[in-house]
């Protein structure tokens, strides 16, 4: 869902950005600090969500190896348990 924002916000740029090199819309009109904030409020999000997604990918991986951890354990003291027997 946060793709088709960050898709609609690089049209606004790239819209923006016609207007003013073609001249309709000078710098004067303030379009040009807008679409300077819009590109980097758009770059911080997307860098955050990356950010994010590296940490839960990151936690994912830890939580897989301490489940394999654990399964590998509980089935160690199962035979060993069933041996005793």
């Amino acid at each position: 869902m946060w793709q088709c924002y960050v898709e609609r916000s690089d049209v606004l740029v790239d819209e923006a950005t016609t207007l003013i090199e073609s001249g309709v819309c000078g710098e004067s009109t303030g379009l040009g600090a807008v679409r300077r904030e819009l590109q980097t409020r758009v770059s911080t999000f997307v860098e955050r969500l990356r950010t994010t997604g590296l940490t839960l990918d990151h936690s994912r991986q830890c939580y897989q190896l301490i489940d394999k951890v654990f399964i590998s354990h509980s089935h160690d003291q199962f035979h060993h348990q069933q041996q005793q027997s």
